[in-house]
């Protein structure tokens, strides 16, 4: 059996792979950097079984991406720097394209890699199997036509995603008061004794990361989405009375629901917070500054409008996906969500990730919590049908090895959704299952001769 792995070779997730097939016994993997794909198309040949790994967490990398997707050259981003999201993602395609033209048999297919990274694509794709999700906005072109869209479909709280990204990348949980109610919820950071003015508790780390960074559960995190409580990592029940939009995919919403506002001082999750009619807040880790956005590793509230506006405005351009905020479950006073590795339609390795903010993202500084217990607090039946959506996920990409699910309990764990679906979420550092991490699982996949479901 010959492997290859396109990767960046500094980056562990290629090390931890190549280390899983040396346990198995099998000769070294062929490293194929990205740099060499984007700069000289250097790519895998026949006869060799091949692994895509994530091109993120490499500056040189990223720039290559945006020039080859938007064909022209193209600035480096400064560090943490949200920048030029739907040019990385073309040159992601026109890479993979170049892969799949090299003949070897790829573990994950270039089509489902593509999908898994676009979060509208695989919100659609999601909602017409079945696939329990949020509910979705259609076309947000800027701040304004997503205040709009909201007033429509009678939402106060919503996830805004960017519609290519990992690791809560761009990302705000924002809430507005609706007409229907004095107030919305917010979660439970300190107010800023100024206000409507930018909170954040600490000074800024950013976090720099590609276009398809790290959409791991054990560091980086999820693909974006309300897998921040609500890289990647992830997209997404469809609420009662909504329908599926023939030509999208996405659900409407054609009737207020009471679910978007909480009573005084509580939300549907159990947080507490308030805001007055006419207050606006977004939770998030974007940093505005000099006009320019900035992943940070921390987690801040804009209360001003126009400070959220300005950021909604800045990522609209490269495309937007908007989902219902969903109320996530929780325990000992923290939400919480799951990623969830599926590895050749098994759903295997689980990490609990905890958080006091909307965002359970690990790489935020939030905590994996523990297994066994979030399973005995669902019951039994619900954590087997929870479990069983990941794995009719991982149907909707019968050809590809594994995929990481991003799954979320509705508070009561009464039902649950799928935030997003990770083409590269399977970093899930000392996470084992019947004695194996994620890499060796798909080795052990490999050597049982798991092959590709056309």
């Amino acid at each position: 059996m010959r492997l290859a792995v396109v990767g960046n070779p500094a980056n562990r997730r290629v090390a931890l792979f190549a280390e899983a097939v040396a346990r198995a016994g099998l000769p070294a993997p062929e490293i194929h950097p990205w740099r060499d794909v984007l700069r000289h198309g250097r790519v895998p040949g026949p006869g060799v079984l091949v692994r895509i790994d994530s091109p993120g967490e490499d500056a040189e990398v990223d720039l290559l991406l945006r020039e080859l997707g938007s064909g022209r050259p193209s600035r480096p981003a400064e560090h943490g720097e949200i920048l030029g999201t739907a040019a990385a993602y073309a040159g992601l395609r026109q890479a993979l394209s170049r892969i799949s033209g090299g003949g070897g048999a790829l573990l994950s297919q270039a089509d489902d890699v593509l999908t898994m990274t676009d979060k509208p694509r695989c919100h659609a794709l999601l909602a017409a199997a079945g696939i329990p999700v949020p509910a979705a906005l259609g076309s947000i072109h800027d701040y304004a036509s997503l205040r709009a869209a909201m007033r429509e479909a009678g939402w106060g709280r919503v996830f805004v995603k960017p519609a290519y990204g990992s690791s809560a990348s761009g990302v705000l949980a924002l809430a507005v008061a609706t007409r229907r109610a004095s107030s919305v919820t917010l979660h439970p950071q300190p107010l800023s004794p100024a206000a409507g003015r930018h909170v954040a508790a600490t000074a800024p780390d950013r976090q720099g990361a590609g276009p398809a960074g790290p959409a791991d559960a054990g560091s980086a995190g999820a693909h974006g989405g309300q897998t921040t409580s609500g890289r990647r990592d992830a997209g997404p029940p469809a609420d009662p009375g909504s329908a599926s939009s023939a030509g999208s995919g996405r659900i409407a919403a054609p009737t207020p629901d009471p679910r978007d506002t909480g009573p005084a001082g509580t939300s549907g999750d159990g947080s507490a917070r308030t805001a007055s009619s006419g207050r606006v807040a977004a939770t998030t880790s974007v940093e505005l500054q000099g006009g320019r956005l900035f992943n940070s590793l921390r987690v801040r509230r804009y209360e001003d409008e126009a400070s959220v506006a300005a950021i909604v405005d800045r990522l609209a351009p490269d495309g937007l996906h908007v989902e219902r905020w969903f109320p996530k479950a929780g325990l000992g006073g923290r939400t919480l969500d799951l990623r969830v590795v599926v590895i050749a339609g098994r759903a295997r390795h689980i990490v609990v990730r905890t958080s006091r903010s909307p965002m359970t993202n690990l790489h935020l500084g939030n905590a994996r919590g523990d297994v066994a217990s979030v399973r005995a607090a669902a019951g039994e039946q619900s954590w087997r049908s929870a479990m069983e959506t990941c794995e009719r996920v991982a149907a909707c990409f019968p050809r590809t090895l594994h995929v990481g699910v991003d799954l979320m309990f509705r508070a009561g764990w009464r039902d649950h959704a799928v935030a997003e679906v990770n083409a590269f979420g399977d970093l899930l550092p000392g996470v084992l299952a019947d004695g194996s991490d994620t890499y060796g699982a798909q080795v052990a996949a490999l050597i049982e001769g798991w092959v590709a479901h056309a």
